[in-house]
């Protein structure tokens, strides 16, 4: 099932024009980690998409524990869409105390609903077998 979605997506399928079967198909490759489903949603994270599918890449790839390209993107967190920033910020307490320093030194940028989603995401971390919401 996996390679066949690989397939339809690196093909560009019909079906996967439709952003929002093409952000499932993501939910659906995040499941199991596959270093060419990796590669894929990496290729698709640097599309033109949707900007929830961008945000479901980035908890898919820290799901993965794919710390370097997370800590690549985070110095070009502010040049992420609002959503983006969420999923990232989501993301940004995989990268131990690298992530701990970033959100410190941009506390003062982030919205009121980044604050929110990073103080409920603090609480979920201190969970220790929670995943990623995706």
């Amino acid at each position: 099932i996996l390679a066949h979605l690989r397939k339809l997506i690196g093909e560009q399928a019909l079906v996967m024009i439709v952003d929002l079967n093409l952000q499932y198909a993501v939910c659906v490759l995040s499941l199991k980690y596959h270093e060419d489903s990796r590669l894929l949603l990496v290729s698709l994270f640097r599309s033109d998409r949707y900007e929830a599918i961008k945000r479901d890449i980035i908890l898919a790839l820290a799901k993965w524990r794919d710390w370097h390209w997370l800590s690549d993107l985070k110095n070009r967190f502010r040049q992420l869409t609002d959503v983006e920033r969420r999923g990232f910020t989501i993301a940004s307490f995989g990268l131990g105390d690298e992530g701990e320093h970033w959100r410190r030194h941009l506390r003062r940028e982030f919205s009121p609903m980044e604050e929110l989603v990073r103080d409920w995401s603090e609480g979920k971390h201190k969970i220790g077998n929670w995943q990623m919401p995706l």
